[in-house]
């Protein structure tokens, strides 16, 4: 097979979970009939493709067997394109939300379907804009954005013996002789009367706060706190919220978890979070926007509902509680240019009700 002619892959699910097929058409130097199809059945081993059997189908030949599977060529398509939707038809519950907005001059309409992820999961940036977003699982309840995290982090320093120290990851030394053992940061930091610091969902006021714990070498353990817009409160709130306090041992740091000026860094993009609620069809939303230390928030339960971020006008066009992404692959009418994707529709002979196939060009495909 001439190496430089293009190469279409398939996988086929039911004759491996170990091989697949490559199809290529031959390069005019090869054969006078350019329509002759070479079809390669691979064999898949640690992420690498070898070739284990080879066939070729005539012009006219729609029948075809590989792998022990019988396959009829449909349709020869000099150009496909993909179309993406989301439907409400996922017979399980998987929530996603549509994000629409205008950008430009003339305005252009854009649109962005949300699906669940993590809070530290990056959050797609809306095309033209300064806005990140991202859409949490069912009944997760927003505490702060990573990149908010990280600034705190980057606020506060451990001073020992007239010096700083950065915060570190978890288990290294952050200063000679004690290691961080674990950290909290927040943002609307909630004092209990117990001493222990929590994040209250009342977002009308900033109370910024980083808790790390610290251990030396000889097991001793000491907890500091370092409340960055109100450093007055870790003076006679309770007895347990010194700025140190001893967890167990007898050795002491001498250490102060401090604010540094970098704190102060507003955000850099507005983000909006959204949080389906764990029945209905509601919504919580929650946007920082940009430069600013706190978050708004707002319940919603009809759709389409516009919000502003920035002077940014962004609707939350649909919210679904069943979706499912498809892709489907269908031939262009009025195939044009040189970045064309050529492909094939086939169908399994062996499966009395299989549905057609689409082979392109250079993509693996299940069959």
């Amino acid at each position: 097979m001439n190496p430089s002619s293009s190469s279409l892959l398939v996988l086929l699910a039911a004759t491996l979970l170990t091989t697949s097929c490559k199809q290529s058409q031959p390069s005019p130097e090869e054969t006078s009939t350019p329509d002759t199809l070479t079809i390669e059945r691979l064999s898949h081993t640690k992420g690498t493709f070898s070739v284990a059997e080879t066939i070729t189908l005539k012009p006219d030949q729609k029948e075809f067997t590989l792998g022990g599977k019988k396959f009829t060529l449909k349709s020869r398509w000099d150009d496909a394109e993909v179309t993406r939707r989301t439907t409400n038809k996922n017979p399980r519950e998987a929530h996603a939300v549509e994000l629409t907005w205008n950008v430009g001059t003339p305005p252009k309409t854009n649109s962005l379907w949300l699906f669940p992820t993590t809070e530290n999961s990056p959050s797609p940036l809306l095309a033209g804009t300064q806005i990140q977003a991202r859409l949490l699982p069912p009944g997760t309840r927003m505490t702060q954005p990573a990149d908010l995290k990280q600034s705190l982090l980057l606020g506060t320093q451990f001073q020992w013996k007239n010096k700083r120290y950065n915060l570190t990851k978890i288990g290294d030394e952050i200063f000679p002789g004690w290691k961080l053992t674990a950290i909290r940061t927040f943002q609307h930091a909630l004092l209990g009367d117990n001493g222990i610091i929590t994040e209250t969902a009342d977002a009308s006021f900033t109370n910024r706060a980083v808790e790390a714990t610290i251990e030396a070498e000889d097991g001793s353990k000491e907890r500091h706190i370092c409340f960055i817009d109100h450093p007055q409160l870790t003076a006679g709130i309770h007895p347990s919220l010194l700025p140190v306090s001893r967890i167990s041992g007898n050795l002491s740091s001498l250490a102060r978890l401090v604010v540094c000026e970098t704190a102060k860094r507003p955000v850099e993009k507005s983000l909006l979070t959204i949080s389906p609620d764990t029945n209905g069809n509601a919504l919580t939303i929650w946007t920082w926007l940009k430069g600013k230390p706190t978050p708004t928030s707002q319940h919603i339960t009809r759709f389409p509902t516009t919000l502003t971020l920035d002077k940014q006008a962004v609707t939350i066009t649909r919210h679904w509680t069943h979706a499912r992404r498809e892709i489907k692959w269908q031939q262009k009418e009025n195939p044009s240019g040189t970045n064309k994707q050529p492909a094939l529709l086939i169908e399994s002979a062996s499966h009395f009700h299989s549905k057609p196939i689409v082979l392109i060009q250079g993509k693996p495909t299940p069959c």
